[in-house]
């Protein structure tokens, strides 16, 4: 294994075969420095940084030495449309993420109705309150038509409620949060993060359960996943779900302070701001965001863990389908 990604290194700047001691020399003493800037050990492997990570090291922070010492000034413009061709999937994609986040986000302040509006115009309030729910976190539960009718809230009221007032601990005439006064302001983003394992916050103690040795649980999810892989090919990615996971909760993304509450902020143009902004890290941001929002959606989708064969699928799902039919006609 390379120490870096000489390769790709070599096309972007269009180094030609030859011998380059002084320069191969130059860029492991930048990772090595790169390594210690990240707080990362002294031997970190290159396949074991993050892509956005490689990217970073490749494009921006060799590129003043590269092109200082290594790259004729004529081949400048060139060099610089090869990074810019080189990032513009991951920027695109980083873009269009962080687009999509950013509608999610400012659509859950919308106030779709009022107690006193029509039930036609509640209805349609509530759907949109759902679609609205759904799209920020599939893990938050819907609260029912009739509750939502008689108090038609904003779809950030009942974020809110989940996440920092369970809805069972909340006084019958306590008011909802107010984003500007009493929402609740933290560092951890809960949003972003894969809840522990806690007990009921209520009272209400947990119903009874038959105990089962951890061994036999064992064996019964091993007997679920081998039904399941003989009737329908269903292929678990444990590598990517694990990659997920540890991503979310092991402070990879830690430097990202974007409250769950607040859109990605744009470059301020034709402002004093704008001239402060260091382009190179604000892109650098943009696309350690943007792999946070991508693991998120997987962790809510799941679709991204697992494939399943559709066609046995939909043919066990049909022949459960005829055999509902006949039971009904023999009933």
């Amino acid at each position: 294994m390379s120490i870096v990604d000489s390769k790709t290194i070599d096309k972007i700047y269009e180094i030609p075969k030859g011998d380059y001691r002084n320069m191969r020399k130059n860029i492991r003493e930048k990772f090595a420095s790169y390594l210690k800037e990240k707080g990362k050990p002294e031997k970190f492997p290159w396949n074991s940084l993050t892509k956005i990570e490689q990217d970073y090291f490749i494009c921006y922070q060799i590129y003043d030495s590269m092109m200082k010492n290594y790259i004729d000034h004529s081949k400048k413009d060139r060099i610089d449309n090869n990074i810019k061709e080189y990032l513009s999937n991951s920027l695109l994609k980083a873009d269009e993420l962080i687009k999509g986040r950013n509608e999610t986000v400012s659509n859950i302040y919308e106030e779709y109705c009022k107690a006193t509006d029509s039930e036609s115009k509640k209805k349609k309030g509530y759907e949109q309150l759902c679609k609205d729910l759904q799209a920020y976190d599939k893990l938050i539960p819907l609260p029912s038509y009739e509750s939502y009718a008689e108090n038609p809230l904003r779809a950030y009221d009942y974020v809110c409620e989940h996440y920092y007032q369970p809805i069972s601990n909340r006084a019958d005439n306590e008011p909802v949060y107010d984003r500007d006064l009493d929402a609740p302001q933290v560092n951890s983003e809960p949003v972003f993060m894969i809840p522990p394992d806690t007990p009921p916050m209520d009272d209400t103690p947990p119903a009874t359960q038959p105990s089962v040795p951890p061994d036999v649980i064992s064996v019964i999810r091993r007997i679920i996943l081998q039904v399941l892989e003989e009737a329908i090919d269903l292929k678990i990615n444990y590598e990517l779900i694990n990659e997920c996971l540890s991503s979310l909760s092991d402070g990879t993304f830690d430097e990202i302070d974007i409250s769950p509450f607040d859109t990605f902020p744009d470059i301020p143009k034709d402002s004093e701001d704008s001239e402060k902004i260091d382009i190179d890290k604000y892109q650098m941001w943009k696309m350690q965001y943007s792999k946070k929002l991508e693991y998120m959606n997987m962790h809510q989708s799941l679709t991204p863990f697992y494939s399943v064969d559709y066609y046995k699928l939909e043919g066990l799902l049909e022949k459960a389908r005829v055999k509902a039919r006949v039971t009904k006609r023999n009933k």
